[in-house]
């Protein structure tokens, strides 16, 4: 796996507008192989996927859409190896939580007791764990979102996403402020 970081300077061409000859570049100092996958912060901060042929050439990009590197990984690799477990007994075997939630979309999302005052809606299963958590300050306040989630966007409610850095006084979407 390779990570680009578009520094966004004045004066030079962004990581998206120089594709070809940052592949290129990698190509020629040997940090790039042919097999490897290729992740790359835009000049927005939004971290996407570059796909590249046999020979290390640039073919296209692919939305992921995460907002550090760490997450894009796990999208990845959750893209590869979704968990579709046979029942929810699976999960509750996993050490989740009930309810599970399966929604159209083909999300599975349940809770997960992180202590016993904290909890999270877990979302976007796959072998080694999940893609997001959602925290909550009791059981009661995760199960209740969970159960009046769609399944789209983000489930309400939650004061703290582990993932971004982001929180939210008392849930409130309006009072969200970023703190790693």
């Amino acid at each position: 796996m390779v990570a680009v970081a578009d520094l966004n300077q004045p004066g030079h061409r962004s990581v998206t507008n120089d594709i070809e000859n940052v592949i290129a570049d990698l190509v020629r100092v040997g940090a790039l192989l042919s097999g490897d996958r290729v992740i790359y912060r835009d000049s927005d901060g939004v971290w996407d996927q570059v796909i590249i042929d046999d020979a290390c050439r640039f073919e296209r990009f692919e939305s992921i859409g995460a907002s550090s590197a760490v997450e894009a990984v796990v999208r990845l690799i959750a893209q590869e190896h979704p968990i579709t477990p046979a029942s929810d007994d699976d999960l509750l075997a996993r050490g989740y939580l009930a309810p599970v939630r399966r929604f159209d979309n083909g999300r599975i999302a349940c809770l997960m007791e992180v202590n016993p005052w904290l909890y999270a809606i877990c979302t976007d299963l796959f072998e080694g764990g999940h893609d997001n958590a959602f925290y909550y300050r009791d059981r009661e306040s995760a199960t209740n979102a969970l159960l009046a989630w769609d399944g789209t966007g983000e489930p309400s409610d939650w004061w703290r996403h582990p993932q971004s850095g982001r929180r939210r006084h008392d849930g409130d979407p309006s009072r969200e402020y970023y703190q790693p």
